[in-house]
């Protein structure tokens, strides 16, 4: 097999190379670029004549200090006076430039001069060398480009003297890369993929020096996976690497054969991206300490000059809950994505991925590790560099002064109407198309046009802020591509076949374009976003309630029912109105009256709105489930959408809503109902006597806090305290997953099961029932209901405050037992309903389930 060059190796003469920019960082006294041509050779190019920037602005003794600090300090610098424009102000400003000569050096450069010098404004200051440098040349990652360079002698660099883009961001089915993919992972002994470990499997057993619960940095500032008990499920686990369609196993025991085969391996092959499971916070740093500890270097970097960038586990809090961020492991010249911690890399993938490097400029194993937010952010920044625009380092843009009803009225949010409750047919649901950024794109919203001075301005409703329309916004400018981007995607989804290839991979881009969009509102009232402001994110939720609001009348003067609003949604109804032609003209005309882009989502044969569990007289907004025209179910806020919701509940809840989607309308919906029950009692019955599979019991639960600091013993505080004594360090925000078992232990953690393992079966009926309750309160059925249909065996014979036929005796409501008719109730027979997890005792003589379907016909 021909092993791809490291290195161009090519003529003297200046060159010209086709090829896309795989990498790109800072090494030497300049930057160093990777290239990867169509044949799949890669190319490292040097660029020393990079030179970033950043600018100080203060009082003129205090600049000149700063000045004569770094002259004195004989740091390589390039010092000058220049003008740059601020965005809040609105003008130009008379700042100092800093341009640093030694492209690595920039951060210290930054950190000693604001260390210095504190109470002076910096600008440009952490804006990543990757994006600074394509930004700089009109480059971004993955874009195929023609480069310019002149080769150097055997075993160096070439050095670029140009360099150009072929396509742009904004292409829609712009050619990627040959990519040659490894992947590692861990399988146990049963050669089953480990899933979910809170810290996998130790590597080889020599190794297993470290007294337990030893998880002190190593010398790279990795945390030490510590020792796994010998009876856990992880302690068995093999190394599994495949790379061109062929697996080679490495048995943990043989700690230096699995080291040589590996490099081997990496050789060989010069993969260009590796794919782990759990790479970042357990195999690389694993690999790397074998490596060390051997005396045997292994070529995880293609670039040798350079270690593996590390980044420390850390924690929080976000929006009201707190947020683990494993560490990080990320290479120079190949790729490393580690699909466990890659943020909502099972959404929208590797097409995703790249495509949001694309858009924003920032290195591709970044964006698979960052939020969206992060992504919409670079977009920005990107925008104010071609403008000029100063990049602030650390906001000082107060809230404007407001009194206690401005307040009242500015900061109400989206607009909520409660929906009404119970079951409906034929029911419309209108989706405002991105409705917060096309409020921003539309009406040019953005920090420097909210409030600003320069002209009278449009008025917000409700608020009376004025926006300027004359200039476009930074944000506007920065959203207006990316919806059209967007659009464009959206409709070639929907005209491409089921078969054709590209399907996929547009859909995914279409789904990285979708949390971009959904996390640029919050950033717009985030206090730490460079281009944030309150008065902005207020203005767009005054108008999307106003335009929300207009929708609402436009529907009612068509005669249509409004069920419920939601933020930028609409569910409505009108007799006759059953299919996508009966509203068109409504979408066209509520297009034309708000100057939005407002599309029919579906039309639902039936759709349940749920009532809360506190108050049953009331719904909850965003708890529903229907099932559209072609019989594609949506649910929302049930517990099939819960992270913690067990598999074997999952499937049970979405099993028996495939059964009620085949309904036609409300109607049918009842009718298929003891269909419904039934599958519903076989599953339970199987979860009851033990048959439910272990893995499907599964219970996932985010940390809140340290083990040590729980109060009251929760399963998750006794799961957490098992896993701190089998050695496992863990943080707030980490998941635990964990099994309810009966006794005293509650609970056990599923990383260190291994083996048949009882569950507790009351503790699962009790979350069965809870799930299957969210599908039958629509039809009145209540939680103690369910339980005689489910626990007690009785039979369903028809709806809630229906009579019952004549045949069932009164004084059984909802039980299809027609041989009690004919019996005399006593004391004791009547079945106690189960309070927490008590048992229910079965009632005699109850009918089968055939029986029941009899019975409804």
């Amino acid at each position: 097999m021909e092993r791809r060059p490291s290195l161009t190796t090519n003529h003297r003469p200046p060159t010209t190379l086709s090829a896309w920019l795989f990498d790109v960082y800072p090494s030497g006294t300049g930057m160093l670029l990777w290239l990867l041509d169509e044949r799949g050779r890669m190319h490292a190019l040097r660029d020393d004549d990079f030179t970033p920037c950043f600018y100080v602005r203060g009082p003129e003794d205090e600049l000149v200090a700063l000045a004569r600090g770094l002259r004195h300090r004989r740091l390589p610098v390039r010092l000058r006076r220049t003008e740059r424009r601020d965005l809040f102000l609105d003008r130009d400003l008379e700042v100092l430039e800093i341009g640093v000569r030694v492209p690595a050096m920039l951060p210290a450069v930054v950190r000693q001069a604001s260390e210095a010098f504190p109470h002076l404004t910096y600008y440009d200051a952490d804006i990543p060398l990757p994006q600074r440098y394509v930004l700089a040349r009109g480059v971004f990652p993955v874009a195929l480009c023609q480069a310019e360079y002149e080769p150097d002698e055997p075993g160096r660099c070439g050095r670029l003297r140009s360099i150009t883009t072929l396509d742009t961001p904004w292409e829609i089915d712009y050619r990627l890369p040959p990519l040659r993919v490894l992947s590692l992972y861990l399988v146990n002994r049963h050669g089953e993929v480990v899933e979910g470990a809170s810290a996998p499997a130790d590597v080889p057993n020599e190794l297993d020096h470290r007294p337990r619960g030893d998880r002190s940095p190593d010398e790279h500032g990795a945390r030490n996976p510590g020792h796994i008990p010998e009876g856990s499920r992880q302690a068995h686990a093999d190394l599994v690497v495949e790379v061109d369609g062929r697996r080679h196993v490495f048995p943990r025991r043989h700690g230096r054969r699995l080291l040589l085969g590996v490099r081997h391996l990496l050789e060989r092959h010069d993969p260009d991206l590796i794919v782990t499971a759990y790479g970042d916070s357990f195999l690389l740093p694993r690999l790397l300490h074998l490596s060390r500890h051997y005396g045997l270097p292994l070529p995880l970097n293609r670039d040798p000059q350079q270690a593996v960038a590390h980044k420390r586990a850390h924690s929080y809090f976000s929006y009201g809950r707190i947020i683990f961020r494993d560490e990080q492991h990320t290479l120079f010249g190949r790729w490393h994505i580690d699909r466990h911690n890659a943020f909502l890399g099972g959404d929208y993938g590797l097409d995703g991925t790249i495509e949001i490097a694309r858009l924003s400029g920032l290195p591709l194993q970044t964006v698979a590790r960052v939020s969206t937010g992060t992504g919409i952010s670079a977009m920005q920044v990107a925008t104010a560099w071609r403008r000029g625009v100063l990049v602030p380092w650390q906001k000082r843009q107060p809230e404007s002064l407001k009194t206690g009803i401005d307040l009242l009225t500015a900061d109400k949010g989206g607009l909520v109407y409660l929906p009404t409750p119970g079951l409906h047919q034929h029911v419309a649901e209108l989706d405002f198309t991105a409705m917060y950024p096309s409020i921003m794109v539309h009406f040019n919203i953005s920090p420097e046009t909210v409030g600003a001075t320069c002209c009278d301005g449009v008025p917000v409703p409700e608020l009376g802020t004025p926006v300027c329309r004359h200039r476009p916004g930074l944000v506007p400018e920065t959203l207006a591509p990316l919806l059209e981007k967007r659009r464009r995607y959206k409709a070639i989804v929907r005209a491409l076949p089921p078969g054709d290839p590209r399907r996929e991979a547009f859909q995914r881009r279409y789904s990285a374009h979708k949390w971009l969009l959904v996390t640029c509102f919050g950033y717009l009232g985030y206090k730490n976003a460079r281009f944030g402001r309150i008065e902005a994110h207020e203005a767009v939720t005054a108008y999307g309630r106003e335009v929300l609001l207009r929708a609402k009348e436009i529907v009612e003067a068509r005669g249509f029912r409004v069920l419920h609003l939601y933020v930028d949604g609409l569910w409505v109804d009108r007799p006759g109105a059953t299919a996508r032609p009966d509203y068109e003209g409504l979408l066209a005309e509520i297009e034309r009256h708000t100057g939005l882009q407002v599309a029919l989502e579906g039309v639902y044969r039936w759709l349940a709105f749920l009532p809360s569990r506190v108050e049953p007289r009331l719904t909850v907004a965003n708890r529903y489930f229907g099932a559209f025209e072609d019989g594609t179910l949506k649910v929302r806020g049930i517990e099939a959408r819960r992270h913690d919701t067990p598999e074997f509940i999952r499937a049970t809840q979405l099993g028996t809503l495939e059964i009620l989607a085949h309904a036609s309308d409300a109607a049918a919906f009842r009718r298929r109902l003891p269909q419904a029950v039934a599958y519903a009692r076989r599953r339970l019955h199987d979860l009851r006597a033990g048959r439910a599979p272990l893995d499907q019991l599964i219970v996932t639960h985010n940390l809140s806090r340290r083990p040590e600091e729980f109060a009251v013993r929760t399963a998750a505080a006794r799961v957490a305290g098992e896993l701190t004594r089998a050695g496992v360090e863990l943080s707030p925000g980490e998941s635990l997953r964990f099994v309810y078992v009966p006794g005293p232990e509650k609970a056990r953690a599923w990383d260190l099961v291994d083996g048949p393992t009882a569950y507790d079966r009351e503790a699962y009926t009790a979350l069965f029932l809870r799930a299957l309750e969210s599908l039958f309160a629509p039809v009145g059925v209540d939680g103690a209901t369910l339980a005689l249909w489910l626990l007690a065996g009785a039979g369903y014979w028809g709806p809630p405050g229906s009579l019952p036929p004549p045949d069932i005796d009164p004084r059984w409501p909802l039980l299809g037992l027609a041989r009690m008719r004919r019996a005399t109730p006593t004391p004791g027979l009547v079945p106690r309903l189960p309070t927490g997890r008590a048992a229910m005792p079965a009632v005699p003589d109850a009918p089968s389930i055939s029986d029941e379907v009899e019975l409804v016909r």
